[in-house]
């Protein structure tokens, strides 16, 4: 009458039935609502890259708009030049750094004097030319000034031109212990031709941002010990040998390769990688930079996958042609925080997915590209303020030596009188919205003057972003230099030992 009742063991045997059911009907919404997604996304990428700018030159101006790939025989001479990189007296550079030749024991002099492998009266002995690093800066001077080529060190050579990067600090650092070694006026002149050279040589040139970010770092050494040496020399130099200097760092200025240039050029290189990961060709030369295997072009799945969601050679080269002519375009405006990427969508600032539902290649290549691009926009200013700030520095010493010892009251009585030593553009804050002046003032028997830094806002000099310890909050901070840096160093080094 009321039907026959179902045993336990059925209803246990139904139950994963049921679960699987579900399982199924949960896995088929989740592929639903998975298509769906990716069709919205391919929908939303199909205008995720940006429009090209109308009327921006992508070529690079360098060797009639092409830049070529590093020589590698060219590379290793100026390795072999080079001191090895083993073994290096690290803490006698930071010693010397810190406090000068006089802060140096004797067994940290030797540890540099035989790091160039040499006696201190051949290392000093400059108008004879008979140091052993003369076929270094021979080759700088000669081969490498030459504004009229460049280097591109992607994809062939980029591992050559890494490690030349990488040992031209250590062999600044050398130098300037040369410079100083000897005679204390003729430093100058050595210090400020070593800085214009570096900026006008071809290393720098055609190497697109990364060839900017080492001319920082180098140029850097040579003019922060210009600035120290300038406060805490016994002896001036002489104002002819002082003027020359000065107009040696002006000239090293006028070198600049502007950012978007340095563009330009990096597209050239990112282009032969696009070639080398979609064909195979030239990978071999990819993979030794990268320290990978060589890739042998878009082949099997990958290929496959790259292909069915629109990947191509073309449309890459498309992409990204468009991404640069926009960052061109911007770059060639005055320097704000987020200037490069000014009017770009939001995956161009990092904030949002990239567009690699259209376009895979293209979209890793960019998003690892602006991850750098945007920090390294920031390099033409800083490379302008460290040689301004050398300049100001040797023109300060000079007045203080003409006035009693007494540094001015502002930095405008240097561009004032008969013979000013300076221009007004010579200290004029490149991170200034507004072009003004450099803020100066008297630091007791000192003296201090800062830039208002990457935000553009005048912080007062209160702190300063080059000594911020790591991780430090330096939004607010400015770029400050002062005849006490000798000291400021010396005491990092100090906390750093104990």
């Amino acid at each position: 009458m009321f039907g026959r009742r179902r045993s336990p063991q059925h209803d246990r045997a139904a139950r994963p039935s049921r679960r699987k059911r579900i399982l199924r009907i949960a896995l088929a919404a989740l592929a639903v609502l998975f298509v769906a997604r990716f069709f919205g996304l391919r929908a939303t990428d199909r205008t995720a890259w940006p429009a090209p700018a109308p009327g921006v030159r992508l070529e690079p101006a360098a060797t009639g708009g092409r830049i070529q790939l590093i020589d590698p025989a060219k590379a290793d001479a100026i390795l072999a030049a080079l001191p090895p990189a083993t073994n290096a007296p690290i803490h006698a550079y930071r010693v010397f750094q810190a406090g000068g030749l006089d802060a140096l024991s004797p067994e940290e002099r030797a540890a540099i004097d035989m790091r160039l492998d040499c006696d201190l009266p051949g290392i000093v002995d400059w108008e004879a030319g008979a140091w052993p690093w003369n076929g270094f800066f021979g080759l700088m001077d000669n081969s490498l000034y030459a504004p009229s080529i460049g280097f591109a060190p992607n994809p062939d050579g980029a591992a050559r031109y890494a490690e030349m990067v990488g040992r031209f600090s250590e062999a600044i650092v050398l130098f300037c212990y040369c410079a100083q070694s000897g005679d204390l006026g003729a430093a100058f002149k050595l210090r400020s031709t070593a800085a214009r050279n570096l900026v006008a040589g071809p290393l720098f040139h055609g190497a697109g941002l990364p060839g900017r970010a080492a001319a920082l770092q180098c140029v850097s050494l040579l003019c922060r010990e210009t600035l120290m040496a300038c406060a805490d020399w016994p002896v001036a130099p002489k104002a002819e040998t002082a003027q020359t200097a000065i107009e040696r760092l002006r000239q090293a200025e006028s070198y600049i390769v502007d950012c978007a240039e340095a563009l330009r050029e990096d597209r050239v290189s990112i282009l032969a990688a696009v070639h080398a990961i979609y064909t195979g060709e030239g990978g071999e030369n990819l993979a030794a930079a990268a320290g990978g295997e060589t890739p042998q072009g878009l082949h099997g799945f990958g290929g496959w996958v790259v292909r069915r969601l629109g990947g191509t050679e073309e449309a890459t080269r498309a992409h990204l042609d468009a991404l640069f002519s926009r960052l061109i375009a911007n770059a060639e405006n005055p320097y704000t925080p987020d200037g490069l990427v000014a009017g770009l969508p939001d995956w161009c600032r990092l904030k949002k997915r990239t567009p690699w539902t259209r376009d895979p290649v293209g979209s890793a290549i960019a998003a690892a590209y602006l991850r750098h691009a945007i920090v390294a926009a920031a390099v033409d200013p800083t490379l302008r303020l460290e040689l301004r700030a050398a300049r100001v520095a040797i023109a300060l010493r000079l007045w203080k030596d003409a006035h009693g010892g007494a540094y001015p009251a502002t930095l405008d009585e240097l561009a004032s009188g008969e013979k000013p030593l300076l221009v007004p553009a010579d200290f004029a804050d490149p991170f200034a919205p507004d072009g003004a002046p450099l803020r100066y003032g008297r630091d007791g028997d000192g003296w201090r003057f800062w830039s208002v830094g990457l935000d553009g806002r005048d912080g007062g000099g209160a702190r300063d972003a080059f000594t911020a310890p790591p991780g430090a909050d330096t939004s607010d901070a400015d770029l400050v230099f002062t005849s006490r840096e000798r000291d400021i160093r010396r005491a990092a080094l100090d906390a750093a030992v104990r």
